[in-house]
């Protein structure tokens, strides 16, 4: 009897210790996807400042077709 009240004590322990482990992961893994979601925002958002600062730039070159520099002609 005092042998399987030590088996259980300790079976006890170790799944408080797994439970408490397992939440802790859990946790961090929230954590991490909140980070993330965070920084693919920023992301998209500087993706979409660099995309108009693309179309900016390919307006001016645009505005440019008629000048004779052959590099311009072959951008184009």
């Amino acid at each position: 009897n005092s042998a399987r009240a030590i088996y259980l004590e300790k079976n006890r322990k170790a799944a408080s210790k797994c439970r408490s482990k397992q939440k802790k992961q859990q946790e961090q893994l929230v954590e991490t996807a909140r980070v993330v979601e965070r920084q693919n925002k920023m992301l998209k958002a500087e993706v979409e400042l660099l995309r108009g600062d693309m179309r900016e730039l390919m307006q001016l070159v645009g505005q440019h077709s008629h000048c004779p520099d052959a590099r311009l002609r072959n951008y184009l």
